[in-house]
């Protein structure tokens, strides 16, 4: 019996190294929108440790096969069943033999490429600009997609799957309960999954998005980015619901004790700050200012961060940002091109 052993781990180690170089080629054509396919693509990495370190091999020869080292490589990359993909081949080749060689070990072989299912039953990119009115937008299924100023997002409507990507800003969503197809809200590392609610995505900064749901329950996500953000693997999640609000950063994510109509404010021309730091404060004082606001750093040394709360309609922005040193321990600094903001 312990002989016969190394053979089947041999015989598996090749079948996953087979499944590997066909899962790569395959998601080389996959939408980064696609949520059934890249959730079947992840369900086959993390099964088990073998599956996620014959992807790893692989990656890492297609992101440097332009390279004379590890054209070199190939002949030695073969004896460990590892795929190789030219990157010239895979825009040229579509919908025939796969712009992409496995080698196997057991000789070269060819497969094609399953192309991405078709064209969307509804697709649009919707923007508006700094300083303008929200705007309000019915979709299809009759959900609902209000965006705040500064606000820039797609939509990509499936089969099986509602896809919505987040680009900048603030933009609520009331969501039509559909159990066949989710309705998906992606931003920076994070993703909100709804079947029927209503609630905030905004996008703070590049690397902070928060959620507010007024009614419902959403799923909110930490996504981890993989091999240059092709790919996104879920770390962990929670469940928010009615009143609840919660930021999510790449670390990690963290609920927070403000009111979650604070983040639904905008729609009503005003905006509500329950403590707000002066990053927050500044992100969301550009989307109706008339200069960008920037906040070059949260606290002076080792001093605490400000806090704000406040109240601001959106024609008052302006008088606020003059009066706040007055509010709170924050130095204004302005210029004809944008408008500083400094702990004191």
């Amino acid at each position: 019996m312990a002989r016969g052993t190394p053979g089947r781990i041999a015989m598996n180690s090749s079948k996953v190294h087979r499944e590997a170089a066909q899962w790569f080629a395959h998601m080389q054509n996959v939408a980064q929108d696609d949520v059934s396919e890249r959730a079947r693509f992840e369900r086959w990495l993390l099964a088990h440790p073998m599956h996620t370190a014959a992807y790893q091999r692989l990656a890492l020869i297609w992101e440097d096969f332009d390279s004379p080292q590890r054209l070199a490589s190939l002949a030695s990359a073969a004896a460990y069943g590892q795929g190789v993909a030219r990157r010239s081949r895979r825009k040229a080749i579509k919908g025939g033999l796969v712009g992409a060689v496995a080698v196997l070990g057991v000789g070269t072989v060819g497969w094609r490429v399953l192309q991405h299912g078709g064209a969307p039953d509804y697709h649009a990119t919707l923007h508006v600009p700094a300083g303008q009115a929200a705007s309000v937008h019915t979709l299809p299924d009759g959900s609902r997609v209000t965006l705040g100023a500064a606000t820039r997002l797609s939509i990509r409507y499936e089969r099986d799957a509602r896809i919505i990507e987040l680009h900048q800003g603030v933009a609520a969503f009331e969501v039509q309960a559909d159990a066949l197809r989710p309705f998906v809200v992606n931003g920076e590392y994070t993703r909100v999954t709804v079947l029927g609610t209503y609630f905030v995505v905004d996008r703070l900064t590049d690397t902070l998005t928060r959620v507010s749901v007024e009614r419902g329950r959403v799923r909110v996500a930490r996504m981890r980015p993989w091999f240059g953000k092709r790919f996104w693997q879920e770390r962990e999640h929670w469940i928010l619901g009615a009143g609840e609000v919660i930021d999510v950063r790449e670390q990690g994510g963290e609920r927070q004790d403000i009111p979650a109509t604070d983040g639904f404010a905008w729609q009503r021309n005003a905006l509500v700050f329950s403590g707000a730091t002066l990053q927050e404060l500044a992100t969301r004082l550009s989307r109706y200012s008339r200069r960008p606001v920037l906040a070059p750093q949260e606290r002076r040394g080792n001093g605490p961060v400000p806090r704000i709360v406040a109240v601001v309609q959106f024609g008052d922005i302006e008088q606020f940002i003059d009066r706040l040193p007055a509010l709170a321990a924050v130095d204004v600094e302005q210029d004809d091109a944008a408008v500083y903001l400094y702990p004191r």
